[in-house]
């Protein structure tokens, strides 16, 4: 009887030790909203969209300095000094030319981003709808879990009436601690899954 009252102690001993680690670890598995996480992707491209059009923008400053004409000393008939003032028509085309590049490459650089966070958008929501599956699934883990206990705790209340064979009961004891380890282990799998969707969204979390 003294062996049997040891072996209870161990039991609740072990069962209050996993159950305090099973707080302790249990993860927060649930996602922001999806249209947060939709919103922190799109502002993440937007801001690096603007940050490349500023390139274009600074190029702007100073453009009018190569319409001003270039003055120099000219001499007449008599070799007499004068001012001249001479505008270099292809300097001008060349100016316009560079201009309607730089507007189609910011265009490009416009339509580029706007595919992108397109393509973004979609493996994101791919990634929540997936990740929403897997948390189904962990929620029926969940439950079979507790059928688990429930049959476990018939067993050791057998145990405790003697009812049963020491042996009988450690089997029973393997049967749920293992399946409190599976689905800890399956927790742990989720919030690194979890962790990719906050990334692949861009999400800042502090």
């Amino acid at each position: 009887m003294k062996k049997t009252s040891n072996l209870l102690i161990l039991h609740f001993a072990l069962t209050a030790l996993i159950t305090t680690a099973q707080d302790t670890l249990s993860p927060n598995l649930s996602l922001p909203p999806t249209t947060e996480l939709e919103t922190a992707l799109e502002s993440f491209y937007e801001d690096e969209r603007n940050a490349q059009l500023k390139a274009f923008d600074s190029g702007k400053k100073g453009d009018w300095k190569d319409l001003l004409p270039t003055v120099g000393i000219g001499y007449t008939v008599s070799n007499e000094p004068r001012p001249t003032v001479h505008w270099n028509p292809i300097s001008i085309f060349n100016r316009k030319d560079a201009k309607r590049k730089t507007q189609l490459q910011r265009q490009s650089l416009i339509l580029q981003y706007e595919n992108l966070i397109t393509d973004k958008l979609f493996k994101l929501r791919q990634l929540i709808a997936d990740y929403n599956l897997d948390l189904q699934e962990l929620d029926l883990k969940e439950k079979n879990l507790l059928l688990d206990e429930r049959l476990y705790d018939i067993e050791l209340e057998k145990y405790t009436q003697s009812l049963i064979k020491p042996s009988e009961y450690f089997k029973e004891e393997k049967k749920i601690l293992t399946a409190r380890a599976t689905l800890l282990t399956y927790q742990n799998e989720l919030l690194k899954r979890r962790s990719a969707v906050l990334y692949a969204a861009k999400y800042d979390t502090l």
